[in-house]
C-alpha cells in the first residue's frame, strides 16, 4: 500500500483490549483504525465514516454483527462496502450465513495474529 493511498478502515469490536491490540498493530504499518464498541451504533458511524472496509465482530453488545452486516447491505449508500467478519466464533454455518448475506471473508481470531490481520486487510485492498 502506497503511503499517498489512504484507506478508511473501521473495526466494530466491543473488546477495548482487541480493539487498542489492533488499532496498535494497524498504527505500526502506518495505517488508521477507526474503532466502534457499540453494536447499537455501529451501523450510524458506518454511514457517516463511509469506510473502504469494515472489520465486523460478531459479538457487539446487543447487536449481532450479522445484524449490522445485513444493514449495511440494504442500504444503497452502503451496500457496496467491503465487510469483512472477524471473530472467536468458527462455524461452518454462520460463516457461510455471513458470505451469503454480503460478507467477503470470514475470518477466527484465533487462527492469525494482528499482523497477519492487518498484511490480509492490505491484500484486500489493493
Amino acid at each position: 500500500m502506497s503511503e499517498k493511498t489512504k484507506y478508511k478502515i473501521l473495526m466494530v469490536e466491543d473488546d477495548e483490549a482487541q480493539s487498542l491490540m489492533y488499532q496498535i498493530e494497524f498504527k505500526n504499518f502506518g495505517i488508521d483504525l477507526a474503532i466502534v464498541n457499540d453494536g447499537e451504533v455501529a451501523y450510524d458511524e458506518i454511514v457517516r465514516q463511509k469506510p473502504d472496509l469494515v472489520l465486523l465482530d460478531m459479538l457487539i453488545g446487543k447487536v449481532s454483527g450479522l445484524d449490522v452486516l445485513n444493514k449495511i447491505k440494504a442500504d444503497a449508500a452502503t451496500k457496496n462496502i467491503k465487510v469483512v467478519i472477524i471473530s472467536n466464533y468458527n462455524k461452518k454455518e454462520l460463516n457461510a450465513e455471513c458470505k451469503k448475506a454480503g460478507a467477503i471473508d470470514y475470518w477466527v481470531k484465533s487462527d492469525y495474529v494482528p499482523k497477519q490481520i492487518v498484511e490480509k486487510v492490505q491484500a484486500i485492498l489493493k
